[in-house]
């Protein structure tokens, strides 16, 4: 799917916007029971749940008007019906297949031009550190390296906050230091993505090993 998008979702605000309008559909389309929805309804819940002041703020966030930023998106299709711009979101008609996808990553710069999409129920495994970012129950579109500087100002947010003993607190802090390592790249690792609903996937695919577990 990442590879179909026009629009760079590694940007936060634009993932974002993106995953707001894809919850939206799917719980009006429940609640209505037809396929095609009003933009209108969308663009208004968007200004109100995300703070936008007007319309002028919120084309600026997304480059273009909304109607061109949906247009981006291969499963999103918009069309005029009886004078008023409607949105249809198309979902997979195949069952999802668990599966493990496996990159070597070989440096810095590959880290900066990869995206990866993170399904809300993926674990990313970094096996020679012994390390896994768990599952947090929503979609994750961002650099590989945007990925691991999260991971990393999480726990040592964490570390400081909420750990008291101090061999612990140590011990946590030296996988911080091995994260931030990894962010320079000093020789190849191998990060891994175990992915039971079949939804995640690094964008380019060039060298990624997908192993089936069906």
């Amino acid at each position: 799917m990442l590879a179909g998008f026009k629009v760079d979702v590694s940007h936060q605000e634009q993932e974002r916007i993106l995953s707001e309008v894809e919850a939206w559909y799917l719980c009006a389309k429940e609640q209505a029971g037809v396929e095609w929805l009003p933009l209108e309804g969308i663009k208004n819940f968007l200004f109100m749940d995300l703070g936008y002041e007007d319309e002028a703020e919120f084309e600026d966030a997304i480059h273009g008007s909304f109607e061109e930023f949906l247009a981006a998106f291969p499963h999103m299709e918009v069309k005029d019906m009886e004078g008023k711009p409607q949105l249809r979101i198309s979902l997979p008609d195949t069952p999802p297949r668990p599966r493990k996808l496996t990159l070597t990553v070989n440096s810095s710069q590959q880290l900066l031009d990869t995206t990866l999409l993170k399904d809300g129920n993926a674990d990313l495994e970094l096996p020679h550190l012994e390390f896994e970012i768990r599952p947090i129950a929503k979609r994750q579109i961002d650099t590989l390296y945007n990925h691991l500087v999260q991971a990393v100002d999480e726990i040592e947010m964490h570390a400081q906050a909420l750990v008291e003993d101090q061999y612990t607190k140590e011990t946590i802090m030296k996988t911080v230091d091995n994260l931030r390592e990894l962010l320079d790249v000093p020789k190849p690792f191998e990060l891994i993505i175990h992915d039971p609903n079949g939804a995640s996937e690094f964008h380019p695919m060039d060298g990624v090993t997908v192993e089936y577990l069906d």
